[in-house]
């Protein structure tokens, strides 16, 4: 019998694969961790998260991780969104935390809720007044039911995502996403420049093309492998075993 997971990687159904790239959760309690443990990093990624603090406190770090940074970090909203960031992050929770991100695809963020990624680069701020009333209360409810906390997400979104084609697997990989954009964002006519061509990438992904094939060179790192759910013993071992609990998927020891 497995141990407890005290992270997850979860993956959207076919329904959501044009939305959601994938999503994290993180729940150390019970656990007994260093301060070094306590730690969660992020790479630098052109995709927004959606993060939910459930339980706990998590602190932003700002600068190299350290005591004196931790001490005067803020804490991150409960309930808010985390834009694309040029650099590596990292959080700090100075107990135990159950917290959960879901990473989504700028022009989904758009699509949705009007909004534009880059109008939030490198900032983490409270999703309250971003997304109307009835969606913020929809998500804030996440975590307080009987079902799994990332399908009530998924419950959430559908609805509001009920439109969008269905996905093949190569939808979680991130280079696939960033290949689809200029035939995505084609104009209508032919004879367009490149700089339209090149604007309208920008306005669909929230970065230049430029910078997201700096990402696109990241490929391996971000690849995100097609796990059997029903089967977790199958898994790669840092996804099943309490090596998790040191760095959720987004890091590293």
């Amino acid at each position: 019998m497995l141990t407890p997971i005290p992270a997850r990687l979860y993956l959207p159904s076919p329904a959501l694969a044009g939305c959601i790239h994938m999503a994290v959760e993180r729940d150390t309690r019970g656990l007994q961790l260093s301060d070094e443990q306590r730690y969660s990093f992020y790479p630098a990624s052109p995709l927004p998260l959606i993060s939910w603090v459930l339980e706990g406190d998590l602190r932003i770090v700002e600068g190299s991780p350290g005591k004196e940074v931790r001490r005067l970090a803020a804490s991150s909203p409960r309930l808010g969104l985390i834009g694309p960031f040029r650099k590596p992050a990292a959080s700090w929770a100075p107990g135990a935390v159950h917290a959960l991100w879901v990473s989504i695809y700028p022009d989904a963020l758009s699509r949705l809720w009007s909004i534009r990624a880059e109008d939030y680069m490198d900032r983490v701020v409270p999703l309250e007044g971003l997304v109307p009333d009835a969606t913020f209360d929809a998500l804030a409810r996440i975590g307080t039911g009987d079902e799994p906390s990332f399908q009530q997400i998924e419950s959430a979104l559908r609805p509001q995502w009920s439109s969008s084609p269905v996905a093949d697997a190569s939808t979680a990989d991130l280079r696939a996403w960033i290949a689809s954009l200029p035939p995505r964002t084609a104009l209508p006519k032919a004879g367009a420049g490149l700089r339209q061509i090149q604007r309208r990438i920008k306005d669909h992904a929230g970065q230049s093309q430029r910078d997201l094939q700096i990402f696109a060179a990241l490929k391996k790192p971000l690849r995100v492998p097609r796990l059997d759910m029903a089967k977790p013993d199958h898994w790669p071992r840092p996804l099943r075993t309490r090596d998790t609990a040191i760095n959720p998927i987004w890091g590293g020891k």
